[in-house]
């Protein structure tokens, strides 16, 4: 939803980086209707046991280019680092990271970021 932080209590939901009343309404209709859904499929879903190996901004920003050319959108490759974590961008956005010199650095990446259950 937007690389927006969202916690569900028993009686109310948090949801960070709102914009405004309106986006909240937005977010917040976004939220009930997948709720809905997911009730209505509660019998077709099998849970997920698996557990998401932690990585930090640190660990991804040591295979990057550290250029900070800003073509992946944003300023340096330490800010585009924690858009990844967030899940907010594709390492497939920094341009120097897919060109042949940087094969090896790609690939440790691709395999860390798989292997925390990321599926950029």
């Amino acid at each position: 939803m937007g690389g927006r932080g969202i916690t569900l209590y028993a009686k109310k939901i948090v949801v960070t980086r709102l914009r405004d009343q309106k986006d909240a309404e937005e977010v917040l209709e976004k939220l009930r209707n997948l709720i809905n859904r997911v009730w209505e499929q509660r019998d077709k879903i099998k849970p997920s046991y698996k557990t998401r190996a932690k990585i930090t901004v640190l660990e991804i920003y040591k295979y990057l280019p550290k250029t900070n050319c800003g073509a992946c959108g944003v300023p340096t490759c330490l800010a585009f680092a924690l858009k990844i974590i967030g899940e907010e961008a594709s390492i497939q956005d920094c341009k120097t990271l897919l060109e042949p010199e940087h094969k090896s650095d790609r690939e440790k990446l691709l395999a860390l970021l798989a292997e925390a259950g990321y599926g950029r």
